[in-house]
C-alpha cells in the first residue's frame, strides 16, 4: 500500500531534483523502480506541492483532472490500472469504485478521459469534502508482472 508523500519531493526532499513542473516526470521514474519490485499497488497521493496549497499540482477543484494526472503518471511508469476508488457525497464517507469503462480509457490516452470523469463526477458533490476525502485511490498491477 503506498499512501505517499510523493508531491512532498523537492520540497521535504530531494531538494533541487524536482520542481513543480517536473514533479510528473520525477512522480513517474519513482513508481516505475515500485514497479519492478512488486506486483500490484494501493496509491493515492496530495495535490498540493510540498504540501503547500498555494502551489497545487492540481486545483482542489478539479476532481477529474485529479483521476488523469495520477493516471498519467502510472501509465508512463509501466502501471496498469485495475480499479480507481472516490468517495461519493451524499452517500458517505466510503471509496466506490469507478466505472469500469472509465477504468479502461484510464489504460489509454484518450480524448474520452475528460468528459467521461467530469459527467461521473458530476453526479456528485466532491466540493462538499475537504482535500483530503478528495484524493483518489488507486489500484494497479506492474506491468512487469502481466
Amino acid at each position: 500500500m503506498n499512501y505517499n508523500v510523493l508531491h512532498h519531493a523537492g520540497v521535504d526532499f530531494d531538494r533541487g531534483r524536482v520542481t513543480i513542473d517536473s514533479f510528473p516526470q520525477y512522480a513517474a521514474a519513482y513508481l516505475k523502480k515500485l514497479s519492478h519490485k512488486t506486483k500490484y499497488m494501493v496509491f493515492q497521493m496530495g495535490f498540493n506541492w510540498g504540501g503547500d496549497k498555494t502551489k497545487p499540482l492540481v486545483p482542489l477543484n478539479e476532481d477529474a483532472e485529479k483521476v488523469r494526472f495520477v493516471a498519467a503518471i502510472l501509465r508512463k511508469s509501466g502501471w496498469f490500472i485495475q480499479n480507481v476508488f472516490t468517495v461519493r457525497y451524499p452517500e458517505d464517507f466510503s471509496y466506490y469504485a469507478i466505472d469500469n469503462g472509465i477504468i479502461q480509457i484510464l489504460n489509454e490516452e484518450s480524448e474520452q478521459q475528460k468528459e467521461m470523469l467530469e459527467k461521473y463526477y458530476s453526479q456528485y458533490q466532491p466540493n462538499w469534502f475537504s482535500e483530503f476525502y478528495r484524493r483518489p485511490l488507486f489500484y494497479a498491477v506492474s506491468k512487469n508482472y502481466l
